[in-house]
């Protein structure tokens, strides 16, 4: 079988970025204008679009790993995902669900460095480091320390 076959194959059942296809194909030593080529190719028949990738990506991270927008969008970029189709997708997110799962999830780790901290600086300081690794604001942060005390 050869690569754009295993390509298409792996692209059918899972999205990939334009990154993800070049990065496989420099493991398999193809780079270049034939890693160009075939990424064209899978590209023209719709196996591979960074838009749709962008979006999916966006609202999973955002609904099951409870990641903020800060985050998504430095990881999308980070694959070499286009601004334009990093806002788009971002978009994309259901806004309510979103709000809820950051809500469980700042929440949560808010008690439990509660029950496991005493001093209040600590306390705040460790939930401001949490929430802005999960690509939440500090404002954020703040409305759960605050509704929580």
């Amino acid at each position: 079988m050869d690569i754009v076959t295993t390509l298409k194959n792996r692209c059918a059942r899972r999205e990939y970025c334009s990154g993800d296809i070049l990065r496989k194909l420099g493991r398999e030593g193809i780079t270049g204008e034939k890693a160009a080529e075939i990424l064209q190719e899978l590209r023209e028949g719709k196996w591979v679009d960074d838009a749709r990738y962008a979006a999916c990506y966006a609202r999973e991270k955002a609904a099951t790993a409870g990641w903020g927008p800060v985050k998504i969008r430095y990881h999308l970029a980070a694959k070499g995902i286009a601004p334009e189709a990093v806002s788009k997708a971002l978009e994309e997110i259901d806004v309510r669900r979103a709000e809820q799962r950051r809500a469980d999830v700042l929440e949560a780790k808010w008690r439990e460095i509660c029950r496991k901290e005493e001093d209040s600086m600590k306390q705040k300081a460790k939930m401001l480091r949490f929430a802005l690794g999960r690509g939440y604001s500090a404002g954020d942060a703040l409305t759960v320390m605050e509704v929580n005390d």
